[in-house]
């Protein structure tokens, strides 16, 4: 993988997140800030070298430099973000799994430290005219939707293989409209309109709606 596309990053990403989630859930870990992707899971991904980890690296820092926040909500008093957060920091590591931790998982459990690597996080951030603002890691929140409905983490699966194909796109999409129509009812109370339908998560969500513009642009143009 020395040259490294937005095709190949998006599915790094999606696949570092699915895997974390899994550890977490197989391994029964705390998980309440783990990294989403690190330098070491990089390797299991088909980037083989230090020179092509650090060109990773590199071409998601400038991806972010734009804009780290993509927002898949908008409503009159809500908006929730999609949160991409690189950095250098230390990275903990289980002995006895492949699994990177957050601090508290190391209380009860033996660690290797890395003091530093390049670390992804990533985060939904719920923002609210009143000044509301949660932001919660994206792995930990992943694990509380499977624990609710397995069949999600299909659907992310899927999605991680062709991140830039229309059809797994809406079918990701249809999975989180699904997931938000099961829990209308309590999601009423932090969201001021759920979409019942594809057409009203489209309308609801920026991002997803460029997405679904650029990606059928470029299957009607080829």
């Amino acid at each position: 993988m020395e040259n490294t596309s937005l095709r190949d990053i998006v599915r790094i990403v999606v696949r570092g997140l699915l895997e974390q989630t899994r550890l977490c859930i197989d391994l029964d870990l705390k998980c309440i800030d783990p990294p989403t992707l690190t330098s070491g899971m990089l390797r299991r991904y088909g980037v083989s070298s230090d020179h092509v980890v650090l060109n990773f690296w590199n071409k998601l820092s400038k991806i972010l430099e734009k804009s780290n926040r993509f927002e898949i909500y908008r409503s009159r008093c809500i908006s929730v973000n999609l949160v991409l957060i690189h950095r250098l920091s230390k990275v903990r590591k289980l002995v006895e799994h492949d699994a990177y931790v957050d601090p508290l998982d190391c209380i009860d459990k033996v660690c290797v430290v890395a003091p530093h690597s390049h670390v992804l996080k990533t985060y939904l951030e719920y923002r609210c005219c009143t000044g509301l603002r949660i932001r919660w890691n994206l792995v930990s929140l992943l694990r509380l939707v499977a624990s609710r409905d397995p069949s999600f983490l299909e659907c992310v699966e899927s999605f991680a293989q062709d991140p830039t194909s229309i059809d797994r796109v809406l079918n990701i999409a249809q999975c989180v409209l699904r997931l938000l129509n099961t829990y209308r009812r309590p999601l009423m109370h932090v969201f001021d309109r759920i979409p019942s339908n594809l057409q009203e998560l489209v309308k609801v969500s920026p991002f997803l709606r460029k997405i679904v513009r650029e990606l059928s642009q470029r299957k009607v143009s080829r």
